[in-house]
């Protein structure tokens, strides 16, 4: 959802902003869950009833999509709001009773919810709904509240409510494509009041095993829209200014584009009042300059923006890229496909570890940013397994589409960018691994073997010559890898970045280092994983395995020069984290935790 990133760059929530969802009863163990602002209630005014598995695994998946802590496999829209899911039994075996449903609304409003997400659907073939169900909704509005609700999945034969009330924002659902679903309901109930997100195979956390899972239809676009309209009512609060979730509701359907015919299959009220416009929306509210920068909170210093997974890998939620622009007008980037004379020499095969990125991996040396200071890459990292077996196996020559070259007037070759293509939506996959860097070789050489289609580039390295510092190279380096994955027909790029300066910190949790942002514009700091988000890209987790380095202490002693003669931790120069030795053993382990990076593929830049 374009303009998701630019608001993150103000906020990701406020902590006085209430969503209060009826759904299913989330499951809080879920570790995108563990911390997050959620309380699950229980409707007080029932029997005690059991929730069935649909509605578990369905109000799990709407927390964790409204408020998955950052940093983690599912980081949510708007994780810095405070989250009420009440649980109401609905499914195959209960039937939702209007009457209880009602009580449900009322009390989330007395719970100070500013947005209520209704995603229990009353079928009707009248276009109405029970007067003690409108009188809650309406008296709801009328408190301000903002309702939303899904259209419903009945391919227009009937509408359902709560969407089909006046007031109430029905959203429907188009596919990824940006084509409208079939079964996504329309009709004259919902004229004026409705709009359509994107709704299939959007990731969330299931419930009972931690894992993940693809949803698709109208409780899945309605979802998207409530963090949206989450974000904008904090906005709200964060500049000053009144909460007004009636006027977000009114500047979402107003800033709406309408279809396409195409899109619409010949039928435009299919898109009800059009597809949400979150940049056009945001300037109806705030005007045409961008909005000051919000004071940072807890929230919105997590991370610098969130993301949504999707089944055939990671659909971002990032806005418009803004790459810098090298002041270099004489260089010339292709892929060595187009240029082979250019391939790497012989001998040097698929790029070590320690090339990915800016400074640490980006400006050859390992160092400060484009300062390039500090000491070339550590030696150790050439002892990572996977690096060395695809060496031998030379897997950047099976793929020159993906094996980018930039050379300046005089035709030498100033910078290199590398990846990979593999299938993320694979049984036994489906989630970016927690072996990053050596997994994604693993996955692509095993794909390349079984002749399954990729569906995803993995970033493996970008180098550039000291003499093209600090003129924009690496991000531009970074968009021509973009450009040949677009042009595959791949749906996403990822990448296991290595943090320019977290060698200084080699004590310091990887996660806590990926949360650092700088106070004047919400951006990481540090500069390479800056760079990624610049260029629209989206922190999504981490890979704390993402490189494994193990050898004798005679080899470790051979590559960094320490004598490793005590047991336990060493800190070895250009190491992110602790070398861990053993005496006894007489070997040491090195293992390098990443960050995840996203990069939507739109288009081409």
């Amino acid at each position: 959802m374009p303009g998701i990133t630019a608001l993150h760059r103000h906020t990701h929530g406020h902590p006085e902003v209430i969503i209060g969802v009826v759904d299913g009863p989330p499951d809080l163990s879920h570790p995108c869950l563990a911390g997050a602002q959620v309380e699950a209630r229980e409707p007080w005014w029932l029997p005690s009833i059991a929730a069935d598995d649909q509605a578990r695994e369905h109000g799990t998946w709407t927390a964790s999509v409204l408020a998955g802590r950052p940093g983690s496999v599912l980081p949510g829209l708007a994780p810095g709001c405070r989250l009420i899911m009440l649980n109401h039994p609905a499914g195959e075996e209960h039937v939702p009773d209007p009457h209880s449903a009602a009580r449900a609304i009322e009390e989330l409003v007395q719970a100070g919810a500013s947005i209520i997400q209704y995603t229990l659907a009353h079928h009707t073939a009248s276009h109405d709904a029970d007067p003690m169900l409108k009188r809650a909704v309406a008296a709801a509005i009328e408190a301000g509240v903002l309702v939303t609700a899904p259209a419903g999945n009945d391919y227009g034969k009937h509408s359902i409510a709560v969407a089909n009330l006046p007031g109430v924002l029905a959203v429907g659902a188009h596919r990824a494509d940006g084509a409208m679903f079939f079964f996504s309901n329309h009709g004259p109930a919902y004229a004026g009041h409705g709009l359509v997100a994107l709704g299939e195979a959007v990731y969330g956390a299931t419930p009972g095993d931690g894992g993940i899972k693809a949803q698709k239809g109208t409780c899945v676009s309605v979802a998207l829209v409530t963090g949206a309209a989450a974000l904008l009512v904090s906005l709200q609060r964060h500049l000053g200014r009144p909460a007004d979730p009636l006027a977000v509701r009114d500047a979402l359907l107003a800033a709406a584009r309408p279809c396409t015919t195409e899109q619409a299959h010949g039928k435009p009220e299919r898109c009800l009042n059009g597809i949400i416009d979150l940049p056009a929306a945001t300037r109806h509210l705030f005007g045409d300059a961008p909005p000051p920068q919000a004071a940072p909170t807890s929230a919105t210093a997590a991370l610098p923006t969130s993301i949504i997974a999707t089944s055939s890998g990671l659909v971002s939620q990032s806005g418009p890229a803004h790459l810098p622009v090298s002041s270099r007008r004489d260089v010339r980037i292709t892929t060595v496909a187009e240029r082979p004379h250019l391939a790497p020499a012989a001998g040097e095969g698929t790029p070590r570890k320690e090339d990915h990125g800016e400074g640490a991996h980006g400006e050859g040396t390992y160092g400060e940013g484009a300062a390039g200071q500090g000491p070339q890459m550590p030696a150790f990292l050439a002892g990572d397994l996977a690096g060395r077996w695809s060496l031998h196996a030379r897997l950047q020559d099976r793929f020159p589409q993906f094996s980018v070259v930039a050379t300046s007037a005089d035709g030498q070759v100033i910078a290199r960018g590398h990846g990979v293509p593999f299938a993320l939506a694979l049984p036994g996959r489906g989630r970016l691994p927690d072996g990053g860097w050596d997994d994604i070789l693993t996955w692509a050489f095993a794909d390349t073997q079984t002749g399954t289609p990729p569906d995803t580039l993995g970033l493996l390295a970008i180098t550039v010559q000291p003499t093209h510092r600090g003129t924009g190279l690496p991000a531009r380096v970074l968009a021509a890898l973009k450009d040949a994955a677009r042009t595959a027909g791949l749906t996403h790029v990822v990448a296991p970045v290595r943090p320019t300066r977290k060698h200084h910190e080699p004590h310091t949790p990887m996660a806590d280092y990926a949360t650092r942002t700088r106070p004047e514009d919400g951006l990481p700091a540090d500069p390479w994983l800056r760079t990624h988000v610049r260029a629209g890209g989206t922190i999504i987790g981490l890979a704390p395995a993402s490189m494994t380095v193990a050898g004798s202490l005679t080899q470790w002693r051979e590559w960094t020069g320490l004598p490793f003669d005590a047991d336990g931790p060493v800190i070895v120069p250009g190491a992110l984290v602790p070398v861990q030795a053993s005496l006894t053993h007489q070997h040491a382990v090195y293992v390098e935790p990443n960050i995840w990076v996203h990069h939507p593929l739109g288009r081409p830049s």
